[in-house]
């Protein structure tokens, strides 16, 4: 199962649309959006809420064999915690999808780190969902490891630099 999350500040038709149109040329794979209060966009291939609960997203994230996200830290830090591949879609302020590019900068702050996948292109949605789902949460490392501690770092450094 896929878990699709937008957060609950903002909608973000543009990332579900994109989901939705993968979810049409693979039916047989379950996904599950929460799209956001005042989202224009609704989903036609998969099933989906605009809010869910902290405890129905936690069950779902522990579901499931990814994670499809805006660039949240609350929905990036949960992947890494529970060992979940992510593919991370950042919301672009030119395309008034936040206020600023703060999103982009954490995806390139964290790009290329295990489990993280950083989709830059629409056009490249399917390939990136499609590597992400290849990958097994086993292959990453321990909680506390040596990569544990460079992403502590990165976050550091993003946040001092702000």
């Amino acid at each position: 199962m896929i878990l699709l999350t937008v957060g609950t500040q903002k909608p973000f038709d543009r990332l579900i649309r994109l989901a939705d149109a993968w979810a049409e040329h693979h039916p047989n794979v379950n996904i599950y959006a929460q799209t956001c209060d005042g989202a224009a966009y609704i989903p036609r291939n998969m099933k989906h809420r605009a809010f869910l609960s902290k405890e129905e997203i936690d069950a779902l994230s522990a579901r499931a064999t990814l994670i499809v996200s805006h660039a949240g830290m609350g929905s990036i830090l949960t992947a890494r915690r529970l060992r979940k591949p992510i593919v991370v879609v950042p919301r672009e302020h030119r395309l008034n999808e936040h206020r600023n590019d703060h999103q982009i900068d954490t995806a390139r702050s964290l790009d290329g780190l295990p489990g993280m996948h950083v989709c830059w292109r629409d056009g490249d949605f399917a390939t990136v969902v499609e590597a992400a789902l290849g990958e097994s949460g086993s292959a990453y490392p321990e909680p506390g490891g040596e990569r544990s501690l460079d992403l502590v770092r990165k976050l550091a450094n993003w946040v001092d630099s702000q």
